[in-house]
């Protein structure tokens, strides 16, 4: 030895941590949940509006159909009112189709859709789209700024509709 070498003392304290890791793995666990829980009951508190909002177009298509297949029936059918139905029932396909594929994006999670060019517009069309009847069922109007198709940004539109559904919802 040394004389001038000096004597270290380490002391420590072990803390087992384990039975916090597993509460705070838990907790995550659980705010998850609730998270997916919270979007389903929004789509469940949607569903009866969402219904009400496909029935329209769909009954706009049966009614033009007849009236198509009286047309079809006539020996020189009128092309303007043949042009009109047929018109008629696009524009109720189309909003069917907003309606579905607003559902099919707020239903999913989306945490591991990639980042896409997305027109806002779109995102906002189809989110409001689902929030229609429940508005007009509490006498509220929604009024949309004008948006340009043009106007797109890099996003996880799925993410995008939750949130500003959330805030729909919420308001």
């Amino acid at each position: 030895r040394f004389p001038y070498e000096s004597r270290r003392v380490l002391r420590a304290s072990i803390i087992d941590i384990t039975e916090r890791k597993r509460s705070e793995k838990i907790i995550a666990e659980q705010q998850l949940k609730m998270i997916a829980s919270s979007r389903l009951s929004a789509l469940g508190v949607m569903a009866a509006g969402v219904v009400h909002e496909i029935n329209n177009p769909l009954a706009t298509i049966s009614v033009a159909a007849e009236q198509l297949v009286e047309l079809t029936a006539q020996e020189n059918p009128d092309r303007e009112w043949v042009t009109s139905i047929t018109e008629s029932m696009t524009r109720a396909i189309e909003r069917i189709d907003r309606i579905v594929h607003g559902l099919r994006s707020l239903s999913r999670e989306g945490k591991q859709d990639p980042f896409q060019h997305t027109s806002l517009w779109t995102i906002v069309e189809d989110t409001v789209e689902l929030c229609k009847s429940r508005f007009k069922a509490h006498g509220i109007s929604l009024e949309l700024p004008t948006i340009s198709s043009d106007l797109s940004l890099e996003c996880r539109a799925t993410q995008l509709s939750q949130v500003l559904m959330n805030l729909l919802n919420n308001a």
